[in-house]
């Protein structure tokens, strides 16, 4: 078969590829036509958003924008004498940066503490609480509190938690409030740790930024303190940013072909070095 795939047999040459620019089928590559008479030029496309730009005598005089996939015929009825350009490009674009939005974390009624050995659990409703009764000598944990949500891969999230911490007494350290990203087997895949939260007591928010995966569906917090202190989470919010679209350079999908034009037959500008090969076994594709 003439057409194998994009990179067999010799007909393979006329369908454009990232490794190569697609030649146009032509029996000739300085192809030579006369004034009045009907001309096409043909190659075969495999990309969407191709234009074909036409250069006449040096001057871009048409651009003919996407004309789709498949063997692209771009006709010519020359109206004088000259030098015709044809090549099929795609156009550059710039940068598109992501989009930013807000999102909705799941209710603060619906977060639940997750078990710990040793760690002190949270008492969940609307506004969530734990009490840790740290010592000089000896700081607590609390458990993770978290809530599951459907983070979109390649998105860039970040999440803010706010709190307040009430002091009633001991040391003042050490503190410290882990914000995380975990899987569904609450394996941490992002994390981040504010060592220097509010202290005796009041208001504070800790966040974190990451990258989703397949593997980011859920949220947690924890704090450790080595005073005993009432934490109470009372806000959560979030926003999401799409992936910012690269730029894609302008690039050559064809080779550039020029007709020449002349007023009449002059078969002297014909040589046989220049004809192409368009027959592969028992096909031709121009007869």
């Amino acid at each position: 078969m003439p057409f194998k795939s994009l990179y067999q047999s010799f007909m393979s040459l006329y369908v454009n590829e990232d490794v190569y620019l697609a030649e146009w089928l032509c029996i000739q590559s300085q192809p030579v036509t006369i004034v009045g008479y009907f001309f096409d030029l043909s190659f075969i496309n495999s990309l969407l958003g191709v234009d074909i730009q036409i250069i006449e005598n040096g001057v871009l005089s048409q651009t003919i924008v996407n004309p789709g996939v498949g063997v692209i015929r771009v006709p010519f009825d020359f109206l004088a004498a000259g030098e015709y350009c044809i090549q099929a490009i795609t156009s550059g674009t710039a940068e598109i940066p992501g989009s930013t939005s807000a999102i909705t974390l799941p209710a603060l009624s619906l977060w639940a503490s997750e078990p710990g050995s040793g760690e002190e659990a949270w008492t969940t409703g609307a506004t969530p609480s734990v009490t840790l009764p740290g010592t000089i000598v000896d700081n607590s944990d609390s458990e993770y509190l978290f809530a599951a949500y459907a983070f979109i891969p390649g998105y860039e999230y970040t999440i803010t938690l706010g709190y307040t911490n009430s002091y009633n007494a001991g040391s003042s350290n050490p503190r410290t409030i882990r914000l995380s990203i975990f899987d569904d087997t609450m394996a941490v895949q992002f994390t981040t740790t504010d060592s220097g939260p509010i202290s005796p007591g009041g208001s504070d928010t800790v966040a974190i930024t990451f990258t989703a995966t397949s593997q980011t569906t859920r949220v947690g917090v924890k704090y450790t303190s080595g005073s005993d202190i009432d934490l109470q989470i009372d806000t959560r919010a979030g926003t999401e940013t799409t992936p910012t679209i690269p730029a894609v350079t302008a690039q050559d999908i064809t080779e550039t072909i020029c007709v020449t034009v002349l007023e009449e037959c002059d078969d002297s500008v014909i040589t046989s070095d220049d004809a192409r090969l368009l027959e592969d076994g028992d096909f031709r594709l121009l007869e």
